[in-house]
């Protein structure tokens, strides 16, 4: 059983725990109950409805071990700040539970103190409690640019973690954060082997997804934590500008290319190819148009044209289609590839991209017919300026350049 000395802000009291000190000197044995939860969660629970009474709110629980000594730490708050008198109050109410309860084996010292004016934001509702105030970001590693600190004004916060200061300067921070806590927690609290992570956000490509699954089966270890998004060009941008994913996989044409290169160079982004394709249409085996060995836009003109939902930037720019500046009589936008897929089945319906299709996965239904028209899809990747990849970057990028056309 632990024996907690006791300690708090200004002043302090030490004791040890008499009653294990009794049972060791009678050889009794202690008995070890099961604990559900942390040694943090376990106290924390303990230690809140005492809080409640006095009238107290806790703030954070920490046990940490420094040198040989470890330190349980309950930080509390109230409305104007607490003094010496709330945490000896806590302290006589916590001490005789931790005692009959008996959470810690090992020796310990207690401490009961607020959290201080540079408090650690470490739950949902400490963000909460802090919104439009000043807050220092501390990186346990540096981002890409070296930058360790980031300093603004807490003006959002998200459920999945996400937090936003000063005007999405730092959004999408917040999970670089969190992953590099998990690692520290894995590697001193849990022993767990580490999570790998990695991350992609990408136009709607059967190749794209193809490779990243791939990667998966290579270094999914016993841990990981995996990121895939097919979603649309703008918001490709942003995935990679905000840090939601490593890169981001899209396409630059002769159509494109110029407003596409001024929009990734003002998000400080930078595009690579990867490989080149020529534009061809999709169209199920059955189709009329399927026999034929080259077919032109006027060739598809009766037929519906499919194309992936861009939200408030449909554009020719920001298609996913060549020629989709184009005008049609039949059209049908989607958000997904699935959807797509079921209309090319069952409406003689067609889209045009690279010609890069793994059959494997999508079956035999689906094939793809040269486009006569001459254009040229450049295949490549986003990355923040300055951001190097990653070796799991540099791997899904392998993967990726295993499907380049032969003859482009």
């Amino acid at each position: 059983m632990g024996r907690p000395a006791l300690l708090f802000v200004l002043g302090c009291i030490s004791k040890t725990d008499t009653a294990a000190e009794k049972r060791a000197e009678k050889g009794s044995c202690v008995w070890q109950r099961k604990k559900k939860g942390s040694t943090t969660e376990i106290v924390r629970a303990l230690a809140e409805p005492l809080a409640k009474e006095l009238g107290l709110i806790i703030w954070d629980v920490t046990f940490t071990k420094e040198g040989a000594d470890w330190y349980l730490r309950i930080f509390i708050d109230k409305e104007g700040g607490v003094g010496i008198d709330d945490c000896v109050d806590l302290t006589h109410a916590i001490n005789p539970v931790l005692d009959s309860e008996d959470p810690i084996p090992q020796e310990y010292t207690l401490e009961v103190s607020s959290p201080g004016i540079n408090r650690k934001l470490t739950r949902p509702e400490h963000f909460e409690a802090f919104l439009e105030a000043p807050v220092r970001v501390k990186l346990i590693r540096p981002l890409e640019n070296g930058v360790r600190e980031l300093e603004g004004i807490l003006i959002d916060v998200a459920e999945n973690g996400d937090f936003e200061v000063d005007g999405a300067e730092f959004l999408g921070y917040a999970r670089q954060v969190i992953q590099q806590m998990e690692l520290l927690e894995d590697r001193y609290v849990t022993n767990l082997p580490g999570k790998v992570t990695f991350g992609v956000s990408s136009q709607h490509y059967t190749f794209t997804e193809n490779a990243f699954v791939e990667l998966v089966k290579r270094f999914g270890q016993e841990r990981y934590a995996f990121y895939y998004n097919e979603t649309g060009t703008h918001q490709i941008l942003d995935d990679v500008k905000n840090r939601v994913c490593d890169l981001g996989i899209l396409y630059l044409s002769h159509e494109n290319e110029v407003v596409m290169r001024k929009v990734i160079e003002e998000n400080h982004l930078v595009f690579t190819e990867l490989f080149s394709a020529k534009p061809h249409v999709f169209l199920q085996k059955d189709h009329p148009l399927a026999s034929k060995k080259v077919v032109s836009v006027h060739d598809l003109a009766p037929y519906p044209r499919l194309n992936f939902v861009q939200g408030e930037y449909e554009s020719v720019y920001f298609s996913e289609e060549l020629f989709s500046s184009i005008p049609v009589d039949k059209e049908i936008r989607v958000n997904d590839r699935g959807a797509i897929v079921n209309f090319m089945l069952g409406l003689n319906a067609y889209t045009i991209s690279s010609g890069i299709f793994p059959k494997y996965l999508n079956g035999e239904n689906i094939i793809s017919v040269p486009l006569a028209e001459n254009e040229t899809m450049h295949i490549g990747y986003v990355l923040n300026e300055n951001q190097e990849l990653s070796e799991l970057g540099k791997s899904y990028l392998e993967e990726l350049r295993k499907y380049a056309p032969a003859n482009p």
